[in-house]
């Protein structure tokens, strides 16, 4: 079986380019690696670089097959397209079509409707299956539910206004790719996903489409447990790994932190793994609530390796999600393998991944209140954090088995070839 696949990470090509894994792509690697070693599969791995034309690295069966990203040219060209807030153009696909006709696959599997790279399989003959990472149709529907567009550009910076990389940009860019997104899903035969509320966007979404549950693997630094045992006067850790977007929650963050001083009687220290120091939302935020992430106990630590956050994670005593939308996010995941137990927000995809009072608790988002008197049960019922983070163990080592993962994709690739065969 040859598969190709269509991804924003060059997964292990990384060390033929010269270059680290990417974070916060660790999930294809991942899948890639446990792929690679579990089946026969011939597999060509296809992703924008920064290269003149379509490349072949590697030979057999095995093989990666960068193409060039767009745009291209000198840092002006680039400036405009940003401040536009464009999209690359269709004529794109044609990079893509000549990755193909080198590949020569039996099946294309395009991971992420958010990329144009969906929009070669209405030019395919062969099977096409396409998963689904996160939803822009829904977040560009919520982006500005805890920060108005009003809070984006006043608070903003001047110096992300015109370079065009502000969150404002990045909002519209949002609702242009949900529109060729929702073009995508129209057209599809197959789609895979995680969670019950990606299935039943689907349904709308795709309605012509079979659809296959697939759940993700995990990167192998997250499946050893060594939790630390927190003393009741101990300096409570609270850990929430999370990107600079607007409608992640980092606002009810702050709020939420505001809250917690009088409350937990105990001095507290909230990590924010992926966002870094002066980054856009953390001056926006600051600027909004006219308050000091520092003073309030929260240190922001940038984009971190997988060993670096495993460590930050097992170091921890309660994981925070407090997004406004995911599916199945993958920092919730990595926290509820090592068995942290876990205040979520019941938003999107997540009653998916745990079940209230059972493997964690969920609380509605832009809840602040709730969020604070989430974090002070669990800082004050240790028995009750024990067996909520072990329950949430057992249950992320059963969802991110990488060899029941494998046999599950396998199983999908070949029905869907049996499919496209009648």
């Amino acid at each position: 079986m040859r598969v190709l696949w269509f991804c924003n990470s060059p997964g292990l090509g990384a060390h033929r380019l010269g270059v680290h894994e990417a974070v916060g792509a660790g999930w294809i690697t991942a899948l890639e690696s446990a792929l690679k070693e579990g089946s026969d599969v011939a597999l060509g791995v296809s992703f924008p670089w920064d290269v003149p034309a379509v490349e072949r690295i590697g030979e057999g069966v095995h093989a990666y097959l960068p193409f060039p990203r767009y745009p291209r040219g000198g840092k002006l060209r680039q400036a405009l397209f940003q401040q536009s807030c464009r999209l690359e153009p269709e004529s794109e696909v044609l990079h893509l079509e000549r990755v193909i006709a080198l590949a020569q696959p039996d099946l294309v599997h395009i991971w992420g409707t958010e990329q144009f790279s969906g929009l070669v399989a209405d030019r395919l003959e062969i099977p096409v299956l396409v998963g689904i990472q996160g939803l822009r149709t829904q977040c560009s529907a919520v982006y500005c539910s805890g920060l108005s567009l009003g809070d984006l550009l006043r608070y903003g910076t001047a110096k992300h206004l015109l370079n065009g990389r502000s969150l404002l940009h990045e909002y519209f860019r949002y609702r242009r790719t949900a529109i060729r997104e929702q073009r995508i899903l129209r057209q599809a035969r197959f789609v895979s996903g995680r969670t019950e509320w990606d299935r039943l966007a689907c349904a709308a979404l795709a309605p012509n489409s079979t659809y296959f549950h697939c759940d993700e693997v995990l990167r192998p630094e997250f499946h050893t447990q060594t939790m630390r045992h927190r003393k009741a006067d101990e300096e409570l850790r609270i850990i929430s790994t999370v990107r600079g977007n607007a409608y992640k929650g980092v606002e009810t963050v702050a709020e939420c932190a505001r809250l917690l001083r009088p409350l937990l009687g105990v001095p507290f220290k909230w990590t924010l793994v992926g966002i870094r120091q002066g980054e856009q939302i953390h001056r926006i935020v600051e600027r909004k609530l006219g308050v000091s992430f520092k003073d309030l106990g929260i240190h922001l630590l940038g984009r971190k390796p997988a060993g670096e956050v495993a460590q930050e994670l097992r170091a921890s005593d309660v994981y925070v999600l407090s997004s406004r939308i995911e599916n199945s996010p993958n920092g919730l995941c990595e926290a509820m393998m090592v068995g942290l137990p876990t205040v979520a927000t019941n938003a999107g995809g997540t009653p998916s991944m745990l079940t209230h009072g059972k493997e964690g608790l969920l609380i509605p988002p832009g809840d602040p209140w709730t969020m604070a008197g989430a974090i002070t049960r669990l800082a004050s019922d240790s028995d009750l954090a024990a067996k909520l983070g072990s329950a949430a163990r057992k249950r992320a080592r059963q969802r991110h088995d990488p060899e029941a993962i494998v046999g599950t994709l396998l199983s999908i690739y070949r029905e869907i070839l049996a499919a496209g065969s009648r």
